[in-house]
């Protein structure tokens, strides 16, 4: 269907229908679940859906009857579907707006009752109808649009995961996660993460059942079959294990963690490991020990933290932040800058600016390795505030961070940067699996 006939079609049906028998959840091309439509999908392949209903408040017609299928973005599709624009809303004074919005925040703080009221005076279903039309008004981002680009986030990430666990799936039938000398990944990395935590080889042996030379064996196999998996599925099986089996302080925190990283999971209802600002402040003295030449480990001794619990810090908090960075980025953006001046980052340091660039790109890996990847495009832009709106320019500091992985064979760290490099590359149009697989063919 070309634009010209969807439109006439459109027309069409205005002129056709009944409005009093109407019901726009069942009419041809709904779908009440609001699917964002694929990038590059044309919506002119979708029957026509018109928006026109009555806002069940106060019975006031909206004033525009749209073509819902002519939005790509589910969440905003959702909007118009539910709510519509008011007849009151549209043709007016922005001042006249400005003076209702300020009488029903008046209403609200007034209590619920007469807030329920006004809404309804002005032809507003709930407070989301008022949050838009806030927006729509002021041009200034609101807890709607924060909503809708979290929305959207958190159903790429959930991809995502489905995606990895359906390639983990195919990979556990074609052999390259069956367990090789009895011994399963998940096993494998369990005792890894059990040396990480300060036991011996000799105390983790007998939970395997297995002898020091097989042990050697098992570990040289798992290591070179993730070298070999350019998909990062093994990896990702591997840190989600490892993450899961931590022992001590954060064991909770960990197994939260893990279960996080499966289709549909959350660490909603799970006890965070340290504080948010305890989490950040850490994050940046680490980032200032690396400009100073500090030990890293050293560094994590002053909080009382190991590597290992470390490790599983980033991991929960990394979990949490992305499923909530539209809520929680003011107050990250705030303690960053807090305890950034604090710990003197970015003061003068007296180093070169080919030491300050090795600097920065170490701290980048930190953070890949660490589990906090999903912050590091907001550090770089905290870092180098003239470039925030380039993503060349961001994207230039991740790979070169990339290029350190590949010259020293991690390819776990790699795992978790490729995916920030592909958030960066505005003119991609390949799925982010197939990108990544490329990039890492490119690095190993």
């Amino acid at each position: 269907m070309t634009p010209e006939q969807r439109r006439e079609q459109g027309k069409h049906l205005l002129q056709n229908i009944d409005w009093s028998a109407y019901d726009y959840t069942r009419a041809e091309g709904a779908d009440m679940n609001f699917p964002d439509f694929p990038e590059g999908e044309t919506v002119n392949h979708r029957p026509v859906w018109l928006s026109k209903h009555y806002n069940s408040t106060s019975n006031m017609a909206t004033c525009h009857v749209i073509d819902l299928n002519g939005i790509q973005g589910g969440f905003e599709r959702r909007l118009m579907a539910f709510y519509g624009i008011p007849v009151e809303w549209s043709g007016g004074e922005e001042s006249e707006y400005l003076a209702r919005i300020e009488k029903l925040d008046q209403a609200k703080a007034a209590g619920p009752d007469l807030f329920a009221q006004w809404l309804s005076y002005y032809g507003m279903v709930n407070e989301e109808h008022l949050e838009w039309m806030r927006e729509r008004v002021t041009g200034e981002v609101g807890s709607v649009t924060r909503a809708a680009a979290q929305n959207m986030l958190n159903n790429k990430m959930e991809e995502q995961k489905q995606a990895q666990a359906g390639r983990a799936d195919a990979m556990r039938e074609t052999g390259e996660l069956a367990p090789f000398m009895g011994v399963a990944l998940e096993d494998w990395a369990r005792c890894q993460a059990g040396l990480a935590s300060g036991a011996t080889l000799e105390q983790i042996l007998p939970s395997l059942g297995v002898d020091e030379a097989t042990w050697q064996a098992v570990s040289a196999e798992w290591n070179a079959r993730m070298a070999r998996d350019t998909t990062i599925t093994i990896a990702t099986v591997y840190g989600q294990a490892f993450t899961g089996a931590g022992a001590g302080q954060f064991a909770a925190a960990g197994q939260a963690a893990a279960g996080a990283m499966n289709p549909g999971g959350s660490t909603d209802g799970s006890e965070a490991p340290v504080p948010f600002e305890k989490w950040i402040e850490i994050t940046v003295a680490q980032g200032a020990g690396s400009e100073q030449g500090k030990d890293p480990t050293a560094v994590l001794a002053g909080f009382g933290i190991s590597p290992a619990e470390w490790g599983t810090i980033g991991a929960w908090w990394g979990q949490k932040f992305n499923s909530n960075a539209m809520e929680m980025m003011e107050e990250y953006n705030k303690w960053t800058a807090h305890y950034e001046a604090q710990y003197g980052v970015g003061h003068a340091d007296g180093l070169t600016s080919d030491e300050r660039e090795e600097k920065t790109i170490a701290h980048i890996l930190e953070m890949g390795r660490t589990g906090q990847a999903a912050q590091i495009v907001s550090f770089l832009k905290e870092k180098f505030p003239d470039d925030a709106d380039d993503m060349d320019a961001l994207d230039w500091w991740v790979d070169k961070a990339c290029d350190l992985c590949g010259e020293q064979g991690d390819r776990n760290t790699a795992a978790q940067l490729l995916p920030i490099r592909y958030g960066l590359q505005e003119d991609e149009d390949d799925p982010m699996h197939e990108w990544v697989e490329s990039e890492m063919e490119s690095l190993f």
